[in-house]
C-alpha cells in the first residue's frame, strides 16, 4: 500500500520513502517465516505486535503528522509492504516495478520492530548509517534535538525491506528497537509493546525524514554499508538457538541476545544477555 504526500517547491519530483512490512507468520502450521515456537504447540496464531504491527502503527502515525504540517520540499512517500517473512517479496516487486523514478529516491526510511524499547533503556538501533555519506552527522543532531539515545551499525543488507532499496542505488536507514524473547513466537502480542517508547522513536524519525526531504543537496549513496559482515538484526537464520546483537561493538567476541527454548544453545547451557 502506498500513499504519497507531494511536496512543495522544484524538489516535489524527489522522494523519501517511510516504509514498513504489514505481514508476520500466521500460525506455526502455515510455513510463513519461521517460528520460533515449538512444534507441539500445533497452530498458534502469532499476532506479531512488535513485528511488525508496531512499525506499521508508526508509518500511519507519521503520514498524519506529515500531512498536518507543513510540506516538505520533496515528496513524502509512505508505504508497507507484504512478504516480508517469506523473502522481502513486497518490496522487491515495488523497485522493480516502482511507482516513481527510483533514482529520485533520495532515503528509504525502514520501521520494522520499534515497539520494544527497554523501559530502564530508551536507546533505539539504526542501521545502514553508512549507506549514504552525510547520514551519520544528521542522525547524531537529530537524535540530540529528541533526547534519544542511538545505538548505530553502518551495514545496510539485512532481512528487512531497506535491502530492496539498497541494492538498487538508494540510501537507507532500518530503525529497530531490539530483540526480545517474543521474536516470532505467539507471545509477540500488544500488551508487552511500550508505546511511549514507540512514541519517542517516531519523533526522531519524522526529525530525520523531514531533514531529509528538506536538504539542499542530495544525500550521497555509499557502498560501504555492504562491505565486510555487517548485516541488520534479521539477516541471518537461527541455527544453533541464540540471536546475537547486530550492532557494532568494540568489544571482543559476539553478544548472545537471547536463546531459544529446545534448541542446542539451551542445552549446552549459554544463557541470554
Amino acid at each position: 500500500m502506498i500513499g504519497i504526500l507531494p511536496g512543495a517547491g522544484p524538489k516535489a519530483d524527489e522522494y523519501v520513502v517511510i516504509g514498513a512490512h504489514h505481514d508476520h507468520l500466521g500460525t506455526t502450521a502455515s510455513g510463513e517465516g519461521s517460528s520460533r515456537a515449538s512444534a507441539d504447540d500445533g497452530a498458534v496464531i502469532h499476532n506479531g505486535a512488535d513485528d511488525n504491527a508496531s512499525g506499521v502503527a508508526g508509518v500511519l502515525e507519521l503520514a498524519k503528522a506529515f500531512a498536518s504540517g507543513p510540506r516538505p520540499a520533496r515528496s513524502i512517500a509512505f508505504m508497507t509492504f507484504t512478504g516480508e517473512e517469506s523473502g522481502l517479496i513486497g518490496s522487491h516487486h515495488f523497485v522493480a516495478h516502482p511507482v516513481f523514478p527510483l533514482e529520485k529516491t533520495r532515503m528509504m526510511v525502514n520501521l520494522d520492530m520499534i515497539g520494544r524499547i527497554p523501559e530502564n533503556k530508551e536507546q533505539v538501533q539504526v542501521f545502514g548509517t553508512k549507506s549514504a555519506e552525510e547520514i551519520e552527522p544528521v542522525l547524531t543532531q537529530m537524535a540530540e534535538r529528541v533526547g534519544l539515545s542511538v545505538k548505530t551499525a553502518g551495514g545496510a543488507l539485512g532481512g528487512s525491506d531497506q535491502t530492496s532499496f539498497y541494492t538498487k542505488g538508494v540510501p537507507v536507514l532500518h530503525v529497530f528497537s531490539g530483540l526480545h524473547d517474543e521474536y516470532h513466537t505467539s507471545d509477540d502480542d500488544a500488551a508487552l509493546i511500550n508505546e511511549q517508547g514507540a512514541v519517542r522513536i517516531l519523533e526522531l524519525v519524522h526529525a530525520l525524514a523531514s531533514e531529509f526531504a528538506s536538504l539542499q543537496t542530495q544525500l550521497t549513496y555509499s557502498r560501504k554499508a555492504a562491505e565486510g559482515l555487517q548485516r541488520g538484526p534479521r539477516g541471518f537464520k537461527v541455527v544453533m538457538g541464540i540471536m546475537p546483537s547486530y550492532t557494532d561493538s568494540d568489544e571482543p567476541g559476539m553478544e548472545v541476545v537471547a536463546v531459544t527454548r529446545g534448541r542446542p544453545a539451551e542445552a549446552a547451557g549459554l544463557l541470554g544477555g
